[in-house]
């Protein structure tokens, strides 16, 4: 089903995971609460991805090929202004939005939130510009946002993992990512049934849902919105925060990719890109200022569940197993009902009236 049909919009001047499944719910006897001292949250800017090289500009996205632009008039083009604010950072603003790009860096900032461009600021073909990816998928919906309420009120929550597939865990307190994704979606669906949403989960307790499985539930559901929900983990166990993910357009780098994935073509989570960039910085800029962690960023993925979604799709990933202090915190209960109530605030805002 295409854009259109699915919204009611006006375009107004539009971890390196463990996992990409599904969870279950806690058992009956719910989690160990540890005896632990007031967690100050700390907001913070994430380290980002390595800038990586050109990628060969394979893709026309414009009716104007922005091949010969520099990065002032790839702005004018679109009615923004952008200038240099520092040897080696830009500003690109148009109304409210402003936009923050670093030279020779893949970080972003959008109004303050962090998100990671395709490929890095650098200068091509002599001048300095985005790449034609970035312009289309990331300049022009950061300038031009979608004024868009969702086409329904029906949205599919996504549980990350469950039954053998546990998705990450933390094994000094013993929690399993895919009883905390359980817990947070059920959360989720009880906030958001209150003010007459129609939920959908694809999954409702301890059991392994495909991810296939899991896009026949979305598709058949016909939602406005689907949101997978997960907890993250790393090698660097200070690794912290929240970061959201979009489907990566087509052709482009993901965020944490490498130049492999540069033949992957349009899918049919594609249909929904600008939805998804504006859907998704949303989601991001809420968690963060709302729970106070660190800001990891909108980034970009082919997650299976992502991938052939009849609605705009995203994935958060909301916090650290492997993080001692962040999974002390994540273990709550009253983070957890923070957290679902953060992300029912996020969909609640982009319904349509009842």
């Amino acid at each position: 089903m295409g854009a259109k049909g699915r919204f009611q919009w006006i375009p107004a001047a539009v971890a390196w995971l463990t996992s990409c499944q599904m969870p279950p719910e806690p058992s009956p006897k719910g989690y160990a609460v540890p005896e632990i001292a007031p967690v100050v949250p700390v907001v913070e800017k994430a380290e980002e991805p390595k800038a990586r090289p050109d990628i060969p500009e394979i893709l026309k996205v414009d009716s104007q090929s922005v091949t010969s632009l520099t990065i002032e008039s790839q702005a004018r083009v679109i009615g923004a202004i952008a200038k240099r604010v520092e040897d080696d950072r830009w500003e690109i603003s148009k109304g409210d939005r402003v936009l923050l790009l670093k030279e020779e860096s893949r970080s972003a900032e959008l109004n303050g939130t962090v998100l990671f461009l395709n490929e890095a600021f650098v200068e091509r073909q002599g001048t300095l510009r985005l790449g034609e990816l970035d312009y289309e998928y990331t300049l022009k919906p950061a300038m031009d946002p979608l004024a868009l309420r969702l086409g329904s009120r029906k949205v599919v929550i996504d549980p990350g993992h469950g039954g053998v597939e546990t998705g990450t865990r933390n094994e000094a307190l013993g929690i399993f990512e895919k009883d905390l994704n359980l817990d947070v979606a059920i959360r989720v669906r009880e906030l958001l049934e209150e003010v007459g949403v129609n939920v959908a989960m694809t999954r409702y307790d301890d059991r392994v849902i495909a991810l296939d499985e899991r896009l026949k539930i979305a598709n058949r559901a016909k939602p406005a919105l689907f949101a997978s929900i997960h907890f993250n983990s790393a090698p660097n166990l200070e690794a912290e925060g929240i970061e959201t993910y979009v489907l990566t357009p087509p052709i482009a780098v993901s965020s944490n990719d490498s130049l492999s994935s540069l033949k992957q073509g349009r899918l049919s989570g594609n249909g929904f890109d600008y939805a998804n960039f504006e859907i998704g910085y949303l989601f991001q800029r809420k968690l963060v200022v709302d729970l106070q962690r660190v800001d990891r960023g909108l980034k970009r993925a082919r997650f299976k569940v992502l991938t052939e979604l009849p609605c705009p799709g995203i994935l958060v990933e909301c916090g650290f197993l492997s993080n001692g202090k962040e999974a002390l915190l994540v273990n709550t209960p009253v983070f957890r009902q923070r957290l679902a109530k953060s992300l029912a605030d996020a969909i609640i805002d982009l319904l349509p009236d009842e």
